[in-house]
């Protein structure tokens, strides 16, 4: 099939065979490098079957056609290889979805555990009679940063430091140790002084974890494949200070380092051009060379040595700073070229 096969079915039914074809085809390639245990919902399975593949397939055709992706995907991509490599990506996404929910699904159960036990209690119901949890001695509130409750509450738990982890490749991610979990109760006690319940709090993780699930699937420090420069190294690269970015010694055993850690990677992303950051979308979503250089309108070694150029603008920064600070700002960072509006990018050059 060429690209053309592809966009002419999806103008005439959106999802037709050829797309479905490609959908099962990259499902295949990209699930079975997953934990099947993990993944399919058979716990203690050992390997993907028919039945696994063909239900993926068929979440990511449904996520397909009620997200709309497959207008955008074809707004960015005029080959086979580059269409192939963004439904990578929605697998991918598709298959964090469901560890996200599991991961939800543990820490809800963890958390009404900790919730049933001093320092934390019971107040009116809420909405529906759901149970509402409180801090007993909540000290006098702060103020919040945010514009809403739902907003700080994300911002404060956002902010609670995550175990080290390769979410994507373990059995059963905890996500938070007992103490981090209980922050994370905390700090909703304290934007809820009126109690809290757990829907609430699910809420709250769900706007948290694609961060923790994500950082395993996006990496902005890797080496390129198609970079014909890989081998030179970083020969010449400026340190962070050069690069515009001042890097922090601060480290993240405060709130404050975990701060200025989002704050870095917002100076970062906004010191980026809005041709830079669509380069840097369109590479953490798994777009070649080639697509990239159809983007910019140049050829392919000048879009190589753009990305390269990026790269090595916030590989100078991230190289100044602790690992633990390194992934706090790799992933805030991924998390802004999410969240961040592309329709400023998507004229090109």
């Amino acid at each position: 099939m060429t690209f053309d096969d592809l966009r002419d079915e999806y103008e005439r039914a959106v999802i037709g065979p050829l797309i479905q074809e490609v959908v099962q085809d990259v499902c295949r390639l990209v699930a079975g490098k997953y934990p099947p245990g993990r993944y399919t919902g058979r716990s203690g399975a050992s390997e993907w079957n028919s039945d696994d593949f063909s239900g993926l397939s068929q979440e990511v055709l449904v996520w397909l056609f009620k997200s709309e992706q497959l207008e955008w995907i074809f707004s960015q991509v005029s080959t086979v290889g580059d269409f192939r490599g963004l439904i990578g990506l929605q697998v991918k996404r598709t298959l964090g979805r469901r560890l996200e929910r599991t991961c939800i699904d543990n820490l809800r159960q963890r958390a009404k555990d900790l919730l049933d036990e001093p320092p934390f209690e019971q107040v009116s119901g809420g909405l529906g009679n759901a149970t509402k949890y409180s801090r007993v001695g909540m000290p006098t509130p702060t103020p919040h940063r945010a514009p809403t409750s739902f907003g700080e509450a994300v911002r404060r738990v956002a902010l609670v430091p995550k175990l080290r982890s390769h979410a994507a490749q373990e059995r059963n991610p905890r996500v938070y140790n007992e103490g981090g979990l209980r922050a994370c109760l905390e700090a909703m006690a304290a934007v809820y002084p009126d109690g809290f319940t757990l829907k609430e709090f699910e809420e709250v993780l769900e706007k948290v974890l694609p961060d923790y699930v994500v950082a395993d699937l996006v990496s902005i420090d890797g080496t390129d494949r198609e970079d014909p420069d890989r081998e030179e190294g970083a020969r010449g690269v400026n340190r962070g200070e050069d690069a515009g970015f001042k890097p922090s010694a601060t480290g993240l055993d405060s709130v404050g380092g975990q701060v200025a850690m989002d704050e870095m990677a917002e100076q970062i992303f906004s010191g980026l051009s809005e041709e830079e950051r669509g380069v840097m979308r369109r590479k953490v979503s798994g777009m070649s060379d080639t697509g990239v250089a159809e983007y910019l309108g140049c050829s392919r070694p000048i879009a190589a040595r753009t990305w390269k150029s990026i790269r090595q603008r916030i590989n100078a920064v991230l190289s100044d700073l602790e690992e633990d600070e390194r992934e706090r700002l790799a992933s805030e960072l991924s998390r802004l070229l999410v969240v961040s509006p592309p329709g400023e990018d998507n004229d090109g050059g």
